[in-house]
């Protein structure tokens, strides 16, 4: 599949669509792996729309691994501040902020059918919802996670793993 890599330092603001858009293997065989590092902030100012979406799709169930990793600054979307969706090992590393829109119940991180791990080492404000797959949600040491009302893991058997501070 298509292999996608988006590296970014510097902020973006998109008044009327997605901040950043990354999706592989959508009209052609086979999802690629994606990739998307972000050194800044995001920001979505419309009415829904991601801050990030992160994409790697493939019909015949064979799509690539998607690598969100936020290395500083806010991101702060109008639908889901992270959307991880489809791939199949996924991961999302922030050292950042990522933060919801509490007013309109929205989502700070959103997975789909993929295995979802979430390592947080600085700060994530609101509704976590990772779907399917197998997930975890590792709080590390001097971070921060201040949950929504939903905190959803997926079956009973997934994780959320806290050395933080939880609230």
């Amino acid at each position: 599949g298509q292999k996608i890599d988006i590296n970014i330092t510097g902020d973006v603001l998109s008044e009327e669509n997605f901040g950043i858009y990354a999706a592989s293997g959508l009209f052609s065989a086979g999802g690629g792996n994606v990739s998307i590092t972000i050194d800044g902030d995001v920001t979505t100012l419309d009415d829904a729309h991601d801050a990030v979406h992160a994409r790697s799709f493939d019909g015949s169930g064979d799509p690539g691994n998607i690598t969100v990793n936020i290395k500083g600054g806010t991101i702060r979307g109008t639908e889901d501040s992270v959307e991880i969706q489809d791939g199949l090992a996924n991961r999302l590393i922030n050292s950042g902020t990522i933060v919801s829109d509490f007013a309109t119940d929205r989502t700070a991180v959103r997975g789909g059918t993929g295995n979802e791990t979430v390592d947080n080492y600085f700060d994530i404000v609101g509704n976590v919802d990772l779907g399917g797959g197998i997930n975890r949600f590792n709080n590390w040491e001097e971070s921060f996670f201040a949950s929504g009302e939903v905190v959803n893991l997926g079956s009973d058997d997934n994780i959320l793993w806290n050395r933080g501070t939880l609230s």
